[in-house]
């Protein structure tokens, strides 16, 4: 009915190779039992002091479960400096991903950011606020870069 799917993404555990899997649900899909994100990723980020507050969603909904999977994916959390980056590489990650992900972070930071365009052709959306990085970190994601990174055990 016009809505997008939902992806929700597995992690295998790491004597399988660290194999990252998704499934693909369909409308059908049951809605999870609690939609309220976990209080544990809400206090992280509720200690940085700023002039303007993130506007932290409390429930989750499709556009902050596709956001995630892009940082998992082909995003990280910088350790250096707490930023939130993700990459799109393709036209379609330009043209349709990129403009999606960039609306939500508009609405939760309050800013509107440029996109910052890479030597080797890439964009990259940046959000800087220490906050928001605490709060990814508590929806389970990792700090580092590629190989590095994970999604840790659900903390809901």
């Amino acid at each position: 009915m016009g809505a997008d799917r939902i992806e929700v993404l597995r992690f295998a555990d790491p004597s399988d190779g660290g194999v990252l899997r998704y499934v693909t649900l369909g409308m059908s899909a049951r809605p999870m039992a609690d939609p309220h994100l976990p209080a544990e990723a809400l206090v992280m980020a509720s200690f940085e002091r700023s002039r303007k507050p993130l506007e932290l969603p409390v429930k989750w909904d499709p556009e902050l479960a596709h956001y995630l999977g892009w940082v998992v994916g082909d995003g990280c959390i910088d350790n250096r400096d707490n930023a939130a980056v993700t990459v799109y590489g393709s036209a379609e990650d330009k043209e349709i991903v990129m403009p999606r992900h960039h609306a939500l972070l508009t609405q939760i930071t309050g800013f509107e950011s440029k996109p910052s365009v890479q030597a080797n052709g890439t964009l990259q959306l940046r959000v800087t606020r220490r906050a928001f990085g605490e709060f990814l970190r508590g929806l389970g994601v990792s700090g580092g870069r590629a190989a590095e990174k994970t999604r840790e055990a659900a903390p809901w």
